[in-house]
């Protein structure tokens, strides 16, 4: 079995879709990793470069291999971004099958499909998220009732890390 990739290598830029599967107004491709930028080049035409580290939101023409869909693109570079990595989203229309050629030509050009979580756990990883904060987004993405999801959104909002907080000043006061 090969090792897992650590976070910030060479070649490890990761693609996921970020939407809900199905039809809907907008499809979601999620971006994260060194070859962010590039990707990002070669697969959008639009009238504003992108800048390796300013943020941008522009609208352009994303190129999927068999043609062009309109995009609007959202970009993150690092460490500004959730994963402290350069981050960016593709936000096209939400047909399946324009979604897929999206998906499909990213990973042709060198991406690899994240894997569940990945994202998360590379935020974790680089210091972006404590523990408590990505268990409360698994535990958001896993909940199956009201009380479960307000319980991960507290852990998400550092609920548990501002309780500690408190234990942690009298322990060092001891």
């Amino acid at each position: 079995m090969e090792p897992r990739p650590r976070v910030g290598e060479v070649g490890r830029t990761i693609v996921a879709v970020a939407s809900p599967p199905g039809a809907g107004v907008r499809g979601v491709l999620r971006v994260s990793g060194d070859a962010a930028l590039s990707l990002l080049q070669r697969t959008v035409r639009t009238d504003v470069p992108f800048e390796p580290d300013r943020r941008a939101v522009v609208t352009g023409r994303f190129d999927d291999g068999r043609g062009e869909q309109p995009v609007l693109v959202l970009w993150m570079p690092g460490p500004g971004s959730y994963t402290r990595e350069d981050v960016f989203e593709l936000h096209l229309p939400g047909a399946a099958p324009l979604v897929a050629a999206a998906l499909a030509r990213l990973i042709a050009l060198g991406a690899r499909p994240a894997e569940r979580g990945e994202f998360t756990r590379r935020a974790f990883l680089s210091g972006r998220l404590d523990l408590s904060r990505a268990e409360g987004v698994l535990g958001l993405v896993e909940a199956s009732s009201l009380a479960e999801a307000r319980a991960a959104a507290a852990l998400l909002g550092g609920g548990l890390e501002r309780r500690v907080a408190g234990l942690r000043e009298q322990l060092d006061d001891l």
